[in-house]
């Protein structure tokens, strides 16, 4: 009998390259690039499935009653280039389902039409990165959004988004993609955030796009505003001139805006902002910036009144505090003075985010415009940098790195009282695990650790959910309830882009018909 390693040379992957200068060229073959974009943890996953109790360490806080959702890129065929970038891939949803002590998986993929069409044809059809032009002739005019970079609930169904296309409907226990979602017509813009802010006392969904007056893809410069209240309507829309083509990738607001035309700003990575009442001319964020550099924004009547020194991404806060001011906050920490084991891991995909920190602004400077009570104008920025408060650091080991931390709060605790979940990644051995820590205490390392049986990419954003409003949303959407099952775009229905590319499609036809061609 033949040992297994007689086999190998039979067995062997194909030396074959499978692109040439660049482009794909047998798309027949299933073979990724060998590019840091697709091997190590960034290995594309590729599957759907369940797993129900999940094996764990330590113990799962019994009163954790909820999902935490998260969402990956993950490539399902090879890519027409083989330089292609990590943000190009499908989106897929990972639910961890924890209730009475224990926690299920559930992975699905967000089955957006881009989705159904590269299944169809059993390979990639779209090109690089909001590019249509380099995409296969048969989808031209597609809707090219993944939906790959966050998922939010809204109104009793999860939006998996990206800012590059419209939101996808999803169902929050089953993960069933229910079809793509315009809020029942109201937002029929080509383009959607990936970052909606939520009212926690209005229950009001706060929302922009940018590069929307166009089809997504062509540097156009109106910026849409939306306001939807609890009811799904919409209340309030507004447009803008940006002052140049780029990316809105996130925004803060506070309850009572001083500056009304400031509603949104626009930052790149503002994961979480306030605007402080008192001063409206100065501005205190949570930036993930390593240097500790101010943010650009367009009107620069707003300024940073306070720079903390932190070396991470990721900022999250006590969502209850959306739209007020807070004292608690967390990121995924760069910490350059660890160990990393580079013979073991190799580059740190994604990052080195080899930390997780809890931030706690003092009494002094608790988003006060200056220490002493002064005006904005009063305090040198130059000066104004450094650590504001208490500062509590986990640090994972030299073979592990986090992902997008997200905080669970304690029902009817104080702000920051609860816990934080985050997904960790084995950089060894390819493999993660879901970690929940007490979120004012980290340095004592994580009460659970939840083992996954699968290898998962580096995801984008996450959020949980408590099921309680998973309850009272499924009674209220059943067939029947009060607000009636969720109602997506038919099949057949065109953004008001498309219906405009097809009509001039069928102009040239006629041109080109009417000259003999």
């Amino acid at each position: 009998m033949a040992h297994i390693y007689d086999l190998a040379p039979s067995v062997s992957l194909p030396t074959t390259p499978n692109y040439t200068r660049n482009r794909l060229t047998t798309p027949s073959a299933v073979r990724f690039p060998q590019t840091d974009v697709f091997r190590s943890i960034n290995t594309p996953s590729r599957f759907e499935g369940d797993v129900f109790d999940l094996e764990f360490s330590g113990t799962i806080p019994p009163e954790i009653n909820g999902t935490f959702y998260r969402i990956q890129p993950d490539h399902r065929f090879p890519p027409l280039f083989e330089d292609d970038i990590h943000f190009n891939g499908d989106g897929s949803v990972t639910a961890i389902r924890i209730a009475n002590g224990h926690a299920d998986f559930k992975q699905r993929y967000v089955h957006t039409q881009r989705y159904k069409l590269e299944t169809a044809a059993r390979k990639s059809l779209f090109g690089r990165y909001r590019n249509p032009f380099t995409d296969n002739e048969s989808v031209r005019g597609v809707i090219r959004t993944a939906s790959n970079t966050n998922i939010t609930f809204w109104r009793g169904m999860l939006l998996a988004s990206k800012e590059d296309g419209p939101p996808h409907a999803m169902d929050p226990e089953t993960l069933e993609t229910l079809g793509r979602y315009d809020f029942e017509g109201q937002i029929l813009s080509p383009t959607f955030t990936a970052h909606p802010k939520f009212d926690p006392e209005t229950g009001e969904m706060l929302c922009f796009a940018y590069e929307a007056g166009g089809d997504g893809a062509d540097c156009s410069i109106d910026v849409g505003v939306w306001t939807l209240n609890a009811d799904g309507k919409k209340t309030e829309e507004a447009w803008y001139k940006a002052p140049f083509a780029g990316m809105i990738h996130d925004a803060g607001g506070e309850q009572h805006p001083q500056l009304p035309e400031d509603r949104v700003n626009s930052p790149h990575q503002l994961s979480a902002g306030y605007l402080t009442p008192k001063q409206a001319k100065s501005a205190v964020t949570d930036l993930p910036h390593a240097q500790g550099e101010t943010v650009w924004v367009a009107d620069e009547r707003v300024t940073p009144s306070r720079v903390w020194l932190t070396n991470g991404e990721f900022s999250r806060i006590d969502d209850r505090c959306v739209t007020k001011p807070y004292r608690h906050f967390w990121q995924a920490v760069i910490d350059p003075s660890k160990p990393y084991d580079f013979a073991k891991c190799g580059p740190p995909a994604g990052g080195m985010f080899n930390s997780l920190g809890h931030y706690v602004w003092d009494e002094d400077n608790y988003h006060a415009s200056s220490p002493d009570g002064g005006s904005a104008e009063e305090v040198d920025v130059g000066t104004q940098k450094g650590k504001f408060g208490s500062e509590d650091v986990y640090f994972a080991g030299p073979t592990m790195t986090f992902q997008e931390p997200t905080f669970i709060p304690r029902t009817d605790g104080k702000e920051g009282e609860g816990y934080l979940i985050a997904l960790l990644n084995h950089l060894d051995t390819l493999r993660n695990d879901v970690v929940i820590f007490d979120a004012q205490d980290l340095k004592k390392g994580p009460v659970a650790v939840i083992h996954l049986p699968r290898k998962l990419k580096l995801g984008l954003h996450g959020n949980f959910l408590d099921h309680r409003d998973i309850e009272a949303w499924k009674e209220r959407r059943k067939e029947g309830g009060d607000v009636g099952l969720v109602k997506v775009a038919g099949e057949g229905e065109l953004l008001p882009w498309q219906v405009k590319y097809h009509e001039e499609e069928s102009k040239d036809d006629k041109l080109l018909n009417g000259n003999g061609v």
